[in-house]
């Protein structure tokens, strides 16, 4: 079975214990520091192909790149956004600047006839599956330096 699943680093941990006790410490030491920057992707699975819906608003599709490499889909963007607010004497002003990236393996995927489309802040990418192999047939391999052993008659006694 394949998955487009990205990396989940907290999966590779092997004792429940320490998620549950860094779940109730994250919060102590992460206040004050900025969200980490990335952005939410839908996978959807068919019979066909996978689905991603990458979401990125306001990002303009040329600081888009989507890449392959060594059985990996690279989705990157950079991101330069500014939203400013002035309500009554109070001036609200916040940026968004830096360069987001998430990566999916591609086993099982047709990498040749991945295609992407961007629309209304959401870069759909589609994955087409590789057609399954079919099993290969058994077949015996010849030993070399072994001469053939005469078949035993088991009537000769």
């Amino acid at each position: 079975m394949y998955t487009i699943v990205p990396f989940n680093r907290r999966a590779c941990r092997p004792d429940p214990m320490f998620d549950f006790a860094e779940s109730l410490m994250r919060p102590f030491f992460e206040m004050g520091r900025p969200a980490p920057q990335t952005f939410r992707t839908d996978v959807k699975e068919t019979p066909e192909q996978w689905e991603l819906s990458v979401e990125l608003p306001g990002v303009k599709p040329g600081d888009i790149s989507l890449q392959t490499e060594n059985d990996r889909l690279t989705v990157s963007a950079d991101v330069n956004t500014e939203r400013n607010e002035q309500r009554q004497n109070y001036v609200y002003t916040e940026r968004r600047t830096g360069r987001m990236s998430r990566s999916f393996p591609l086993d099982g995927v047709d990498q040749d006839a991945i295609t992407a489309a961007y629309e209304n802040g959401v870069l759909k990418v589609t994955l087409p599956k590789l057609a399954p192999a079919a099993p290969k047939e058994a077949r015996k391999i010849a030993i070399t330096g072994v001469e053939p052993q005469p078949a035993e008659d088991s009537t000769a006694e």
